[in-house]
């Protein structure tokens, strides 16, 4: 009875390491002449049953938009779920995916959420995810976020043969793309960086593995009496 509760712990820190990788965090930062930025961005891997299909989304719209560089692998397209952070000093966080109603009888358009077009997917920083060599780590449309003073944000890596350039473009001067040095590493989750188990994970583990054999062998001379 008493070898129970250490292999329920060990078991219990193996399966919280492991469900770490449920999610992706990633820090991130933007420098230029006249706008910075930096903080955090959370995200969850692309879900067919929440927000599409993959490879509809990647042949109707990406590949149109973007000369198609883009193949729909799974492993490699998230759906942003959080920001945290500053631009230009202001505290910033998510905004919704853009979403607009069109009034055919004015012909007018009225956006209801986010800005920009954003449609809030990001892609795995890793050496691996073809996407992001490719592309950058953002789909053309960006991502956008609101800081305090109301000012939404959009951050975009537009289609430029040969090249990555990103860009932050303000509602307050949508017309202007400002181009600057960008930097995005993932800090923990995703699908080729696995959250290691800690070492005394791995002690409390070849513990375990210790009491398992010792209860053995005493049981073995117990039955040889």
């Amino acid at each position: 009875m008493n070898r129970i509760r250490p292999i329920a712990a060990a078991l219990a820190l193996f399966f919280s390491a492991t469900a770490a990788n449920a999610s992706l965090v990633m820090s991130w930062n933007f420098t230029s002449a006249s706008t910075s930025g930096s903080g955090t961005f959370t995200a969850r891997l692309w879900d067919d049953s929440v927000d599409g299909s993959l490879e509809e989304y990647v042949t109707n719209t990406l590949q149109f938009l973007d000369a198609g560089t883009y193949v729909p692998n799974p492993n490699d397209f998230y759906v942003m779920t959080g920001a945290t952070g500053a631009i230009n000093g202001k505290a910033i966080s998510l905004l919704d995916k853009y979403a607009a109603t069109y009034d055919e009888v004015s012909e007018e358009t009225t956006v209801t959420s986010g800005f920009a077009g954003n449609d809030n997917v990001v892609l795995e920083p890793n050496p691996n995810n073809l996407n992001a060599a490719a592309r950058g780590y953002f789909t053309p449309l960006g991502v956008s976020f609101i800081d305090t003073d109301s000012t939404m944000w959009n951050l975009a890596v537009p289609y430029v043969p040969g090249t990555v350039t990103y860009q932050f473009v303000n509602s307050l001067d949508p017309y202007t793309a400002i181009d600057g040095a960008f930097t995005l590493e993932t800090t923990s989750g995703g699908t080729v960086n696995p959250v290691p188990i800690p070492a005394a994970g791995w002690l409390l583990l070849s513990g375990v593995g210790g009491l398992f054999m010792a209860g053995r062998r005493r049981s073995a001379l117990a039955r040889a009496r």
